[in-house]
Formats: structure tokens, C-alpha cells, sequence
């Protein structure tokens, strides 16, 4: 999947988290190489900041949440590093963003 996404529509701040944890790459086959190890291989999206265009790692969900009114789309996004729990599994920590907006057609019931 690549989604051309804008990172001020996104909560929390994608920006801000692209300098700190989510690592970014200049090509979508160099996003692909550095998720292979880590099992997200395939799920690119390109990432339009304010002067560049760059490729992360990462998934919007299919499906999106339901809350009222509102919609909510959830982007995944892998740190692509491995940890260690304290019960000891090893995992790769996935950091969930998230993008409301209001439902376009509600569905009718109308049986007439």
C-alpha cells in the first residue's frame, strides 16, 4: 500500500515522531529492505512532509473504527528494532497513529 500520507492529519504528531522514533528512507525499496527482518515487508507508504516526499514502513488498517459519528483510521507503524519484555519475549514495538473524520453516507433502512 502506498498511501500519500499528509502527517498533520495524523494524532499524535507524525512529524514530530518521524525525528524521534519512526525511521524513514529516501526510496520504497530501501523502506522495503529494512522491514524485511522484521516481517512488514510490503507495507510501504510514502510520507509527504513540508519539502520532501519520503517511504516509512508501515499499514493504514482495512477497516476503519466506528466511535459516534466519527471514523477513525489507524496508521501502524514498526520502531524496526527488537525489545526484549519483561516476561521475555522479544517483539518489535508498533506505534499506532490515528485520523478522524466524519462519515460520508449513513445507511438506510428503508424498506419502502
Amino acid at each position: 500500500m502506498t498511501d500519500n500520507i499528509k502527517p498533520s492529519e495524523w494524532f499524535p504528531n507524525l512529524d514530530k515522531a518521524i525525528g524521534d522514533e519512526i525511521k524513514v528512507f529516501p526510496t520504497k525499496a530501501l523502506a522495503n529492505d529494512a522491514a524485511r527482518p522484521f516481517g512488514w515487508t510490503g507495507r510501504v507508504i510514502r510520507i509527504s512532509r513540508k519539502f520532501e516526499k519520503v517511504w516509512a514502513v508501515g499499514q493504514i488498517d482495512f477497516q476503519p473504527t466506528i466511535e459516534g459519528d466519527v471514523a477513525i483510521r489507524v496508521l501502524r507503524m514498526p520502531l524496526l528494532r527488537w525489545e526484549r519484555r519483561k516476561d521475555g519475549v522479544t517483539h518489535c514495538p508498533v506505534v499506532e497513529f490515528r485520523q478522524a473524520y466524519n462519515k460520508q453516507e449513513e445507511v438506510s433502512h428503508d424498506n419502502t
